[in-house]
């Protein structure tokens, strides 16, 4: 390991634990104090992972199980890695892969034929000891799903023979098979054979897997071919190098054959991935702390040739399974086809007991199947193609048939005429049933993808694109032709309407990350662009931009779905700020208004631009599209933060970007809530309570604003923007008096703030002092603004401690009615703030500047 400019070496202890609960404690102790281990790697299983789990809880190290994938072992507070995703999510990869495959055959894109079409026939059917995460998921998936049963390996012969003839009767034609040995399969089939039971699909999770499965269909167990699998990672998946190692999986198992003459399975992929994040965590935390370890892993992203490694909310891997299915040979991984070796493509509908014997029987003398001029169909005869005819297609059609074929046409001439008639009579109904569909389209199914998109939810949204197939595969074909561009630009305008999430910028994450690429220890953000997007690694320049699938991405493209999604607030700032100062005003602003930091997510172009094409190739500018991209992004957010730095001539109003979104926000009576860095809210609040002087200064400062003299980083943008600005109707005048209303309302928001905050601590001194909760007549009027300054038509009293009023004797709070209009009001506390009350209260109760 390189820490630092040292180098060190990482010392594997192992300990024996039998693949024993009563010895897996023991064995976790005995690491802990003669191995003195600073980490555990937790033992095989997820039963002997809890117990073990709990040992290095107590001793308050850190685990790393590449071996369990229970959901109950994890959560977001403990310190348990693990490397095996879900099991659900292999369940929805598999059954994905048929009904695609399904889907794909009735549309003409597959070969192979299914009665009466291959979707409308899925069935699901399941027995053995099935786990409940797998069955939801089938019931999500598949519209059609027999009751599950519960027949093990265990069982009779007479209820296994039973169960299978339940499932022929019914029609079932994906049988699910759940913890059955190699053995206990070549029984089923053999059962299934009896039965006369053709699945068009088996699902065998654990025996496809299992080293004895091949060497079972090579010796002749041809009913084990065709079955699907599903594993994290198969030595031979595609995939790209690795981070750390360096590696690919092919060269990772190479390496492993070589030590130890056999293929590795993704348990050691898994061991090894484990291994992998626990170095890149120690060399970026220079640290053997376990919370230190425990942070960094959870925030970690890390591609190897195990796949993208980043943790959910429960601190399990999220990791895209693979689907595996037995071929003649060997077991392949067949979806998704980007992982797919070469020449390995997915087999369905599975053949059944005739269909297999003429494939194997149906021959010429090169052993072809139908003399390759056709192919055995699920009755056991070759369907001829090409001209071909004759047993085995090994005749071809020449003038003897022309009898035949004039009956073909005739026939075909009268199958149109009825196809005519009976679209005549249901074209009513068809369209109905289109408008409803589409309607069902636009609400529930394009949101619920865009939805999942946002989240990064891939199960989720891979669940809602598929029930989409099933609709527009059938009404709507020139959609499912057009489904992939269509769905390529939502995820290009998820990307773009994406914010950056406030709980990810307040994080030690980025902290750190901008302290080691500036070598600041509190960088501005413009320190910040040259050291993000210059040099010998510009962040996102090794990915592809989801916006126009070119190399090099936008800095939020490169994040974890948990650190961005759907914008809900437009930042409005500068690049010049300090990032202490920005996230003292994002934490003050979560904390004012009690949201959780990882709900809010800005749509802040630092994070959301392709700064890595703006800056570095120069292919276009911010201020390129004022009206279709800045204004857009406004009017859909619909709520915009302004963040200064400070209130006394603060760099906001020098910068013509910041003025001129202020003034379209405004333009647009977009809400826009100003927040400020916290030191520089305290002397805001300083220069009010000096009264009328420290709130005319406060005025003054925020008044000086020349649009015409502002300037932007880049030259073009400044002509460009100030182009837009000459565009109104008085220019750089109306913007400036625009601007200067709106600082001018903010302030008077902040006196009204604070002389709440005042009136409540005098109203809490004066309740002890009296012993009651207030004086008659102890109520001020102030009246709450827009944003664009108007009075709201809704008045609102705050109790005051003890107030006097003059010429008023009903001991009733003040309105503004007219027969109260002349009332003045004093505060008798705080000293040196009560002279000045008086004189910015106007006789009808608000407050003026």
């Amino acid at each position: 390991l390189s820490i630092g400019n040292k180098t060190y070496a990482l010392e594997l202890w192992f300990v024996g634990d039998d693949s024993n609960a009563l010895q897996v404690t023991n064995a976790t102790q005995r690491a802990l104090t003669l191995g003195r281990a600073d980490f555990l790697l937790a033992p095989y299983s997820s039963s002997l992972t809890e117990l073990a789990f709990k040992q290095a809880k107590a001793e308050g190290k850190v685990m790393l199980a590449a071996g369990a994938s229970d959901l109950t072992l994890f959560s977001d507070s403990d310190n348990l890695f693990g490397f095996i995703p879900a099991a659900k999510d292999k369940s929805v990869k598999i059954f994905s892969a048929i009904i695609e495959s399904a889907q794909n055959i009735d549309a003409g894109l597959a070969s192979g034929s299914c009665a009466p079409t291959c979707e409308a026939g899925l069935y699901y059917g399941s027995m053995g000891d099935c786990d409940d995460v797998l069955l939801s998921a089938a019931a999500e998936l598949f519209d059609r799903v027999a009751d599950h049963q519960e027949v093990k390996e265990t069982d009779s012969t007479v209820l296994q023979r039973a169960t299978l003839r339940n499932f022929a009767n019914k029609g079932v034609t994906v049988l699910e098979v759940c913890r059955y040995s190699v053995e206990g399969m070549q029984s089923l089939t053999a059962l299934m054979e009896e039965v006369d039971f053709n699945p068009w699909a088996i699902i065998a999770r654990s025996p496809v897997m299992d080293s004895t499965f091949q060497t079972a269909v090579d010796a002749g167990w041809w009913h084990g071919q065709y079955m699907f699998g599903g594993v994290p990672w198969m030595p031979t998946a595609k995939s790209p190098h690795g981070e750390f190692t360096n590696m690919t999986t092919t060269e990772f198992a190479d390496r492993f054959s070589v030590a130890y003459t056999r293929a590795p399975t993704y348990l050691a992929a898994a061991q090894w991935a484990a291994l992998s994040s626990l170095c890149v965590a120690l060399e970026a935390v220079e640290s053997l702390d376990s919370s230190d370890v425990a942070d960094y892993l959870g925030n970690m992203s890390l591609t190897e040739f195990y796949g993208h490694l980043y943790f959910d909310g429960r601190r399990q891997v999220t990791l895209d399974h693979v689907v595996v299915q037995a071929l003649e040979t060997s077991v392949e991984v067949v979806y998704p086809l980007a992982s797919a070796p070469d020449g390995a493509s997915i087999v369905f509908p599975r053949p059944n007991l005739v269909q297999h014997t003429c494939m194997r029987t149906m021959v010429n003398t090169l052993k072809q199947e139908c003399s390759a001029h056709g192919t055995c169909s699920s009755e056991g005869v070759c369907v001829c193609t090409g001209g071909y005819y004759g047993d085995i297609c090994d005749r071809l059609y020449m003038e003897d048939g022309g009898s035949e074929l004039l009956g073909v046409t005739i026939g075909a001439m009268a199958a149109s005429i009825v196809i005519l008639v009976l679209c005549f009579v249901l074209a009513p109904f068809i369209r109905w049933r289109r408008k409803m569909l589409g309607r069902r389209l636009q609400r529930e199914l394009f949101p619920a993808i865009e939805n999942a998109m946002f989240e990064g939810n891939k199960a989720k949204e891979e669940v809602a694109v598929l029930r989409l197939k099933k609709i527009t595969i059938l009404w709507f074909p020139k959609l499912h032709r057009d489904l992939e561009n269509r769905l390529q630009e939502m995820r290009r305008q998820v990307s773009r309407e994406s914010g950056i999430s406030v709980a990810y910028i307040l994080s030690d994450e980025f902290l750190q990350l901008a302290r080691d690429r500036t070598g600041i220890e509190d960088p501005t953000f413009r320190d910040l662009q040259y050291s993000f997007w210059a040099g010998a690694n510009p962040i996102g320049k090794a990915s592809t931009c989801p916006r126009d699938g070119l190399p090099g991405c936008s800095f939020i493209d490169t994040l974890e779905p948990r650190h961005r999604n759907r914008a809900t607030h437009f930042l409005s700032w500068t690049w010049g700020y300090k990032l202490s100062d920005v996230k003292g005003a994002l934490e003050g602003w979560c904390q004012a208004e009690g949201a959780d930091p990882r709900t809010r997510f800005l749509f802040m172009c630092f994070f959301v631009n392709n700064q890595y094409r703006i800056l570095m190739d120069s292919s276009n500018t911010g201020a390129a599209d004022l009206d279709g991209i800045f204004e857009q992004n406004l009017r859909r957010i619909n709520h915009m933060v302004t963040l200064l730095d400070t209130w006394d001539e603060p760099m906001y109003l020098t910068r013509v970007w910041t003025i001129f979104e202020q003034f379209v926000a405004a333009k647009m009576d977009v809400p826009v809530t100003m927040i400020l860095p916290l030191e520089a809210r305290r002397q805001l609040w300083a220069q009010i309570e000096r009264g009328k002087d420290g709130i005319l200064r406060v005025k003054d400062a925020l008044s000086k604003v020349s649009s015409k003299d502002a300037k932007a980083f880049l030259p073009q943008d400044e002509e460009l923007v100030k182009a837009k600005i000459l565009q109104g109707r008085r220019g750089f005048e109306e913007v400036d008096e625009n601007i200067v209303r709106t600082m001018i309302t903010w302030v008077g928001d902040e006196v009204e703030l604070h002389m709440r905050n005042l009136v409540g601590r005098i109203s809490d001194t004066a309740s002890e002092a009296t012993g009651h909760s207030g004086a008659p007549g102890a109520c001020m009027l102030l009246r709450s603004r827009t944003n664009t300054g108007k009075l709201s038509e809704e008045s609102r009293f705050a109790r005051v401690g003890a107030v006097r009023t003059h010429s008023h004797d009903t001991g009733s709070c003040f309105t503004s009615e007219p027969s109260h209009a002349t009332h003045r009001t004093a505060v008798e506390s705080p000293p040196g703030f009560q002279d000045h009350l008086v004189d910015i209260m106007e006789p009808n109760g608000t407050i003026a500047l």
